[in-house]
C-alpha cells in the first residue's frame, strides 16, 4: 500500500480507481474514529466501536456509505474535486477507568474477542458481498467522494434545488412548447382557409377557361366535319368518275386485246397452218428428196461372219504383256466377209494374218475377205478388258482389205435408169471401212464376253453375223459425201457455222442409216455410244478430206491402206496435222458438235466408243482426242477411281517385275505379294465403293461382256473385302450381294454358264456365313436376328443356284423359326408385317448401313452407323 495511503487513518476497502468519462483516477477516501463514532450515535458500544477503530480499521458500515454513496452520486464530478479534505483531529487517549470495565476479565476478554471475530467474519462477508455488487460499489465509489456530512447534505440540497429548477425549466418550457404549437395550429388553419379559398377561386377560373375551349373546341369540329364531308362529297363525285372513265378504258382494252387476241390466234393458226404446211413440205420434199436420192444410190453390201473362240492356252505359253505372266486362255476372233450374192475361194486364216480372195479374178469376181486374231491372257477378266482391242485388230484386216480390193466388190445398180452407177471411191469407201470396222468390233466384244468368262478344258465357239451396206451416189450429185463434206468445210472456214452443221446432220443421218441396215427405228434408238461413233466417223473424214490433200486421191489412200494392214494397223489413217486457220475452225466445229451429241449419253458410256475411235483413227487423230476428252467429262467417279486403281497395280506389278529381274528378296517366296489386297497400296473399302458404283453402271447398259466385267471387278472386290475385313465381318456384305446380282445377271446373259451358278453360290455362302446374327443373339435382340434371317432367306434362296435342302440356308431359316418361337406377341405381328414388304428389306438396310463409305464421305458423318458399332464391340442398333 502507498504511504500517502496509509497517513492518517486507513483507507476504505472500496477505493479503488475513478472514471470520468475517459479518464480514470484514483481516490483514496478516509473516515476519522470520531466520524465515524458520531455517525455510530453514542453509547459504551459505539465508543468501545470507536476505541477499536484504529486497531481494527474495519470499514464504515455499508448502510452509511450507501447514503454517502447516493449523495454523492448526483452531484457532478467537478464539485467533489473542489471540495477540501476535512481536518482530522489527532487522536484522543482512552479514559482512566476503560481498562477496568468489564472486559478486563479472561472470560470477558475471550467473549469479546469471539464477538469481534465474528463481527470480523460478518464484515468481510458483507464487504464481499458489498464488492461484488456493482450497483453497491458505484454508490460506495460516489459517496466516499463526499467528505463530511456537512457536504453530503448540501450537495443533497443543491441536487434537489436543481431538480426542481429543472423541473420547472421543463414546466415552463412545455407551457411554451403548447402556446406555440396552438398559434401554430392557427396559422395553419388560417393558411389552410386561404389555401382553399385560392384553390377553389382557381378552380371556378379553369373550368371557365375549360368551358370555353370546349366550346371553340366544338365550334372548330362542326366546321371541320361540314368541311370533310364537303371534301368527302367531292372526293367520292371525283372517284365515280375515274371509275366510269377507267371502266370504260377497261372495256375499251378488253375489246382491243380480245380483237389483238382473236387476231394473234388467228396469226398463230396461221402460222401453224404454214409450219406444218412447211413441214409437211419439208418431209415431203426429204422423202421425196430421200427417195430421189436412194433412186440414185448404187448399193454395196456385205456380209460377215465370224466367230469368237476361247480355250486353254497351250502348255508353258505366256502372255505378250509386260511383264509376261503364265497363260491360262486362248482367245481368237475370225472374220469372213463376203457379198451377199456369192463369196470367193480364197480365205485367209491365222494369227494376226490376213487374206482375201478374189479380187475381179477366180470364180465370179465375187469379193470375200477373212482375218483373224487371238492372243493369250492369264485370266478371263484380262480377255474381258482387251476385247474390244482384240476384235478390232480382225475387223481392220476385213477393213483394209475392202480399201484394197474394193473394186471385186459388186453393187446393186440404182432404181433410177438415168442415175449412173457409182463407183465405190473416197471418202465414202474410207467412212465405209470405219464404219464396218467399228460395227465388227462391236459384235466380236460381245462374243467374247460370252465365251471369255466359260474357259474350261475344251474350246468354246461364239458365232455371230453383221450386215453392212453402203449408200454410194453419183459423184456429181449435190448430195453425194465427198461435196457435202467440202461445202460444210467451205461454210465453217466462212463462218457459217449453222449451215456446216445442217449438211453434217444430214451426212450422219444417212451414215447412221446405213449403219443400222436401212433400219430408220433401229437407228433412232440405237446405242449412244455406237451413234456417237458414227458422227465421230463423219467429222474423222470431214478432216482427213478438208486438210489431208492426198484424202481424195483413191490410188493413194488405197496404197496407204494396204501398208497399213500389212503393218498391222496401230495408227489408223487419221492425219495428226492440217492447214492453218481453216482447219482450226473445223476442229472448233467438230470438237463442238461432238460435245453437243455426247450431253445425253448416260455416264461411262463413252469409255468404249473412244477405245474405239483411239484405235480406228489412232489417237493423235482430232475427232479421237475430242471424244476422248467427252469421255473423260462423261466418266463417273467410280470408274475413275477403278481406273486409278489399275494404273497402280499396273505399275506396282512392273515394279515387282523389275525387283524380280534384279534379284531382289522382296519378290522372292514368302516376300510382298502383288496380288493381296494389301500389298497394291490401294485403299480396300476405296476401291470396294469404286467397284460397285462401276458395276451398277455395266449391269445397267445390259451389254453381255458390260455384265462380265462388272461380275469380274465385283468378285475381285469381293476377295479383297474378305482379306481386310475377315470372314465374318459385316463391311463385305454390300459388295457380296452385287455380287450375287451380277451373277445371276451373268447366268442369264449367257445361257446359263456353270461357272456363274458356282460364284453366286458361294457369294450366297459368304454372306450367310457374316456373324451379325450372333450378335444380335448375344446382346438380346431376338426380334432383329429374326428379321435378318427371315431377310436373308427372301433375298439369297435362289432355286437357280442354291440347291434344294442347302445346309446353310437350312440352317438360317430353322434358326429364324426357333427365335420367332420366342418372340411376344407385338414383336411377332411386326414380323409377319413386315414379310408382306418388298424382300430383302433388313439385309439390304444392313448391307447399306455397313459398307464402309471413301474418308471424304466418313469425315462429314456425325451418327455412328451399324459398321462403327461392329468395330467398336458396342451393341448393334435394331433393325425394327
Amino acid at each position: 500500500m502507498h504511504p500517502e495511503q496509509r497517513s492518517g487513518g486507513w483507507r476504505w476497502p472500496w477505493g479503488g480507481p475513478r472514471s470520468d468519462e475517459f479518464e480514470t483516477e484514483y481516490e483514496i477516501v478516509y473516515v476519522t474514529d470520531s466520524e465515524a463514532a458520531a455517525e455510530a450515535g453514542g453509547g459504551g458500544e459505539a465508543a468501545a466501536g470507536a476505541a477499536a477503530a484504529p486497531q481494527r480499521r474495519t470499514p464504515e458500515p455499508t448502510a452509511t456509505a450507501s447514503a454517502a454513496t447516493a449523495a454523492a452520486g448526483a452531484a457532478p464530478a467537478a464539485a467533489q474535486r473542489a471540495a477540501p479534505a476535512p481536518q482530522l483531529p489527532p487522536p484522543q487517549p482512552p479514559p482512566p477507568g476503560w481498562a477496568a470495565g468489564p472486559a478486563a476479565s479472561p472470560a470477558a476478554g475471550a467473549a469479546l474477542a469471539l464477538a469481534i471475530l465474528a463481527s470480523v467474519r460478518a464484515g468481510r462477508r458483507a464487504a464481499d458481498a458489498a464488492r461484488f455488487d456493482p450497483s453497491a460499489l458505484q454508490s460506495r465509489q460516489q459517496e466516499s467522494r463526499v467528505q463530511g456530512r456537512e457536504l453530503r447534505e448540501r450537495r443533497r440540497a443543491f441536487l434537489e434545488e436543481e431538480r426542481r429548477r429543472k423541473e420547472a425549466e421543463a414546466a415552463k418550457r412545455l407551457e411554451e412548447a403548447k402556446r406555440r404549437a396552438a398559434e401554430e395550429a392557427e396559422a395553419r388553419a388560417a393558411q389552410r382557409a386561404l389555401e382553399a379559398a385560392e384553390s377553389a377561386k382557381q378552380l371556378e377560373r379553369m373550368r371557365r377557361e375549360r368551358e370555353a375551349a370546349r366550346q371553340a373546341f366544338e365550334r372548330g369540329e362542326s366546321q371541320l366535319d361540314e368541311e370533310l364531308a364537303r371534301r368527302i362529297r367531292l372526293e367520292e363525285d371525283q372517284l365515280r368518275a375515274r371509275e366510269r372513265a377507267r371502266a370504260e378504258a377497261e372495256a375499251a382494252a378488253r375489246a382491243a386485246a380480245e380483237e389483238a387476241r382473236r387476231a394473234a390466234e388467228e396469226a398463230a393458226r396461221r402460222e401453224a397452218e404454214e409450219a406444218a404446211r412447211r413441214r409437211e413440205e419439208a418431209e415431203r420434199a426429204r422423202r421425196e428428196r430421200a427417195e430421189r436420192l436412194r433412186a440414185r444410190q448404187t448399193i454395196y453390201e456385205l456380209e460377215l461372219s465370224g466367230t469368237a473362240t476361247s480355250g486353254p492356252a497351250p502348255p508353258g505359253s505366256t502372255t505378250r504383256g509386260a511383264p509376261p505372266l503364265p497363260a491360262r486362255l486362248r482367245v481368237q476372233v475370225a472374220l469372213e466377209a463376203g457379198a451377199p450374192s456369192g463369196r470367193g475361194e480364197g480365205e485367209g486364216a491365222g494369227s494376226s494374218s490376213t487374206d482375201g480372195g478374189g479380187g475381179g479374178s477366180g470364180g465370179g469376181g465375187g469379193f470375200t475377205a477373212s482375218g483373224s486374231s487371238s492372243r493369250l491372257y492369264e485370266s478371263p477378266e484380262s480377255a474381258l478388258e482387251d476385247a474390244g482391242a482384240l476384235a478390232a485388230e480382225a475387223a481392220r484386216h476385213v477393213a483394209a482389205r475392202l480399201l484394197a480390193s474394193h473394186g471385186s466388190l459388186p453393187g446393186r445398180d440404182p432404181s433410177d435408169a438415168t442415175a449412173p452407177a457409182a463407183p465405190l471411191r473416197f471418202p465414202e469407201l474410207q467412212l465405209w471401212a470405219w464404219l464396218l470396222a467399228l460395227k465388227s468390233e462391236a459384235a466380236a466384244r460381245r462374243a467374247i464376253g460370252q465365251v471369255a468368262p466359260l474357259a474350261t478344258g475344251r474350246d468354246l465357239d461364239q458365232p455371230f453375223q453383221i450386215r453392212s451396206r453402203l449408200s454410194l451416189l453419183p459423184e456429181d450429185d449435190p448430195s453425194a459425201a465427198g461435196r457435202m463434206l467440202t461445202l460444210a468445210a467451205a461454210q465453217a472456214r466462212a463462218g457459217q457455222v449453222a449451215g456446216a452443221a445442217a449438211l453434217l446432220d444430214d451426212l450422219i443421218s444417212r451414215a447412221q442409216e446405213d449403219y443400222w441396215g436401212g433400219d430408220l427405228a433401229a437407228a433412232a434408238a440405237g446405242d449412244p455410244g455406237q451413234q456417237v461413233l458414227v458422227a465421230a466417223c463423219v467429222y474423222a473424214a470431214l478432216l482427213d478430206l478438208c486438210e489431208d490433200p492426198l484424202g481424195s486421191d483413191l490410188a493413194a489412200a488405197a496404197a496407204v491402206a494396204g501398208a497399213a494392214a500389212a503393218a498391222g494397223g496401230a495408227e489408223g489413217q487419221g492425219s495428226g496435222s492440217g492447214g492453218e486457220g481453216g482447219g482450226d475452225a473445223l476442229r472448233r466445229l467438230v470438237a463442238y458438235q461432238l460435245r453437243e451429241r455426247a450431253k445425253g449419253a448416260p455416264k461411262d458410256s463413252l469409255a468404249l466408243p473412244a477405245a474405239s475411235a483411239a484405235r480406228l483413227l489412232g489417237p493423235t487423230h482430232p475427232v479421237a482426242r475430242a471424244l476422248a476428252a467427252e469421255a473423260e467429262a462423261n466418266m463417273s467417279l467410280g470408274a475413275r477411281q477403278a481406273r486409278e486403281l489399275r494404273r497402280q497395280q499396273a505399275e506396282l506389278a512392273a515394279s515387282m517385275d523389275a525387283l524380280k529381274q534384279q534379284g531382289s528378296l522382296l519378290a522372292a517366296p514368302g516376300g510382298l505379294d502383288p496380288s493381296s489386297a494389301r500389298a497394291r497400296g490401294a485403299p480396300v473399302p476405296e476401291k470396294a465403293w469404286a467397284a460397285r458404283n462401276v458395276a451398277r453402271s455395266l449391269l445397267g447398259g445390259g451389254d453381255p461382256s458390260g455384265v462380265a466385267e462388272a461380275a469380274r471387278m465385283l468378285r475381285e472386290a469381293a476377295d479383297d473385302c474378305r482379306e481386310y475385313y475377315g470372314p465374318d465381318h459385316p463391311g463385305q456384305l454390300s459388295t457380296l450381294l452385287d455380287l450375287v446380282n451380277a451373277d445371276l445377271a451373268l447366268l442369264t446373259t449367257a445361257g446359263g454358264p456353270e461357272r456363274a451358278r458356282r460364284d453366286a453360290a458361294d457369294a450366297i455362302h459368304r454372306a450367310l456365313s457374316i456373324a451379325v446374327g450372333e450378335r444380335y443373339r448375344s446382346q438380346g435382340d431376338p426380334l432383329s436376328m429374326v428379321l435378318l434371317f427371315e431377310s436373308a432367306q427372301a433375298e439369297l434362296d435362289y432355286p437357280q443356284v442354291l440347291e434344294r435342302g442347302d445346309p446353310a440356308m437350312a440352317a438360317i431359316v430353322k434358326q429364324a423359326a426357333d427365335a420367332f418361337a420366342s418372340l411376344e406377341t407385338g414383336q411377332a405381328a411386326r414380323v409377319v408385317s413386315k414379310r408382306g414388304a418388298a424382300s430383302g428389306g433388313a439385309l439390304r438396310v444392313l448391307a447399306r448401313d455397313c459398307a464402309e463409305e471413301p474418308l471424304a464421305q466418313r469425315a462429314t458423318r456425325r451418327s455412328l452407323s451399324r459398321l462403327d458399332q461392329w468395330n467398336r464391340g458396342l451393341p448393334l442398333a435394331p433393325l425394327a
